[in-house]
């Protein structure tokens, strides 16, 4: 029988240690899927995702490996999930008849002898084969699949000696099994039946007399003994068909992070005073999973570096006493603007999220701009926002028809407008707002 409560300290301990942390998945540089499974060892407390994190409104399918479904309900986020592990309950012991064994060498005697064994044989594999089985099965919190078959083939061929390692071909090996030995005690009995002595003896008689009793039980318990290797034969079936993980429904992401909460418990249809609890987990959460959205809207503040720039003219004599429009040549190439984006960008885990940036702003002469553009968002916050693109600015230009070059009297006065040109930035802004209230 193996020992349950010895297993229990190691579940003791990884338990302690899910209490003492819970680890967020999270990754680098990876986009967050629609999809994703975790894993949940229950033996070892070790989570594992084929995905760190996952988009907001997909689902995160959560399997609990290594868990004894014959032993313990599983409730995955409050939702009730175990395998179909159904087995018969704790079998009360059958009474087997306490043959005598009867000195000296006749045939009789060995008659006797043959029947007293058979029939011990046939009770005790009947009793303690399903008996051990469900030992087998109850036994461990955490089992393992291989382990779990190799116990069981040790339990049955302590009873039956079955050469083969296929649970299912094991299995119907025990149901031929059960009905051979109950053949065989019937063959034993007619054996010692033809063996009676005439006259007989005292003491034979008083011995054979036992023997008819022991057959009458063996009659009466024969469907007993026929459903022991029944429940034997099934319960090798649910080892080998035993899948030791549950399975949950896809659970929806929503928020900014999914909590992935277990309560592991012993089944509600097992006796707690016959099969000792090892240990239970109760609502305890074993995992966060970060959820990101496909994609988010934000807001951001600061300055851009445009093309299109103020421009600033002088007249010059030319010699004859008139005088020459030209630029003045003293502005900028780049006017420094303030700048307000607004911007769409695919949310995901690393150092750079793409945005498409629209805003507007004014320049240093106070013109009003618009921006168009493609921006990279840095950093694991997303706060800072670099972008590039094109830009229609509001400059100042010469107005009443001249242009530079033009010839005008001494002393003309130059007029200018406002006037919307083309051209690109560059931006660098802190994101101030993001939609959902989170980068």
């Amino acid at each position: 029988m193996r020992c349950i409560l010895g297993r229990g300290s190691s579940i003791a301990a990884v338990a302690l240690a899910l209490a003492s942390s819970t680890p967020t998945l999270a990754g680098a540089g990876k986009l967050c899927p629609e999809r994703t499974t975790l894993r949940f060892d229950l033996g070892s407390g070790s989570v594992s995702t084929d995905a760190p994190c996952v988009r907001h409104g997909g689902s995160v399918t959560v399997i609990v490996e290594r868990v004894n479904p014959f032993l313990y309900a599983v409730e995955i986020n409050g939702q009730s999930f175990r395998s179909n592990t159904d087995f018969p309950q704790e079998l009360a012991g059958l009474w087997a008849p306490d043959l005598p064994v009867v000195a000296g060498g006749t045939a009789f005697d060995h008659a006797v002898r043959s029947y007293a064994a058979g029939v011990n044989e046939l009770y005790t594999a009947a009793d303690e084969l399903p008996r051990r089985l469900l030992w087998v099965v109850h036994g461990v919190a955490t089992p393992d699949a291989a382990h779990l078959g190799e116990d069981a083939l040790r339990v049955v061929r302590a009873h039956v000696p079955i050469p083969a390692d296929d649970l299912r071909t094991v299995s119907n090996e025990v149901l031929r099994f059960g009905h051979d030995s109950l053949l065989a005690v019937e063959e034993a009995y007619r054996a010692a039946a033809a063996a009676y002595p005439t006259p007989p003896s005292a003491s034979a008689r008083a011995a054979f007399e036992i023997v008819e009793v022991s057959l009458a039980k063996i009659v009466a318990d024969r469907g007993t003994l026929r459903e022991r290797f029944q429940i034997a034969s099934d319960l090798l079936l649910a080892i080998d068909a035993a899948r030791l993980e549950v399975i949950s429904a896809p659970i929806v992401a929503t928020g900014e992070v999914l909590s992935v909460r277990l309560s592991v418990t012993l089944r509600s249809d097992l006796s707690l005073d016959r099969y000792p609890v090892t240990f239970e987990m109760q609502d305890r959460e074993v995992a966060r999973v970060r959820v990101a959205r496909g994609f988010n809207v934000g807001a951001s503040a600061g300055l851009a570096f445009s093309s299109p720039v103020d421009a600033s003219y002088v007249t010059v004599p030319d010699g004859t006493g008139d005088e020459t429009v030209e630029r003045k040549g003293d502005e900028s190439a780049f006017f420094t603007s303030l700048a307000v984006l607004m911007h769409v960008y695919q949310r995901k885990l690393g150092d750079v999220n793409h945005a498409i940036s629209v805003g507007g702003g004014l320049n240093q002469g106070g013109g009003a701009q618009v921006f168009l553009g493609y921006g990279a968002m840095l950093g694991g916050r997303r706060r800072v926002l670099i972008s590039a693109g094109g830009t229609g600015s509001q400059v100042e230009r010469l107005s009443g028809g001249l242009q530079v070059g033009d010839v005008v009297p001494p002393g003309t006065g130059l007029s200018t407008r406002d006037e919307t040109v083309l051209g690109f930035f560059v931006g660098a802004t802190y994101q101030f707002w993001a939609g959902g209230g989170r980068p």
